[in-house]
C-alpha cells in the first residue's frame, strides 16, 4: 500500500509545504487525511499529464528544428517512461499490487478531468 507520507513526498508541494504536511501527519483525522490522499493523487496526475506534454511538445519543437528525430515508437514510450520514473519515486515497484494502484489511481483521475 502506498502511504499518505509517500504521496505526500512525490506530490509536486514545495518544501517547506511537504516539510509541514509530514510534520503533522499523525495529527490529522481520517477525514483529513483521506482528504490530503485525494489532493495527492490529484496533483500527481496533474503533474504527469503535464509532464507528458512538455515531453511530447520538445520532441516535436526537435524534429521540426532538424535537431533530432523520433519514432513512433519512441514516442509511444513517454508515457511509460514517465509511469516508471513515478513508480520509482513511490518506491511502490516492490508489489505488483502497488504498481496496479498507480495504474488504477492515474486513470481514475485522468477520466474525471
Amino acid at each position: 500500500m502506498i502511504t499518505l507520507q509517500k504521496l505526500i513526498l512525490v506530490a509536486p508541494f514545495s518544501e517547506e509545504v511537504k516539510t509541514e504536511l509530514l510534520s503533522q501527519v499523525d495529527t490529522f483525522t481520517d477525514a483529513k487525511k483521506f482528504e490530503l490522499i485525494d489532493m495527492c493523487w490529484v496533483l500527481i496526475s496533474q503533474w504527469y499529464q503535464n509532464e507528458i506534454r512538455a515531453r511530447y511538445e520538445i520532441a516535436m519543437r526537435e524534429m521540426a528544428e532538424g535537431k533530432k528525430s523520433y519514432t513512433k515508437e519512441e514516442l509511444a514510450k513517454i508515457p511509460d517512461q514517465l509511469f516508471d520514473a513515478l513508480v520509482n519515486k513511490l518506491q511502490a515497484a516492490s508489489t505488483v499490487e502497488d504498481i496496479q494502484e498507480v495504474r488504477e489511481k492515474l486513470a481514475d483521475i485522468t477520466h474525471k478531468q
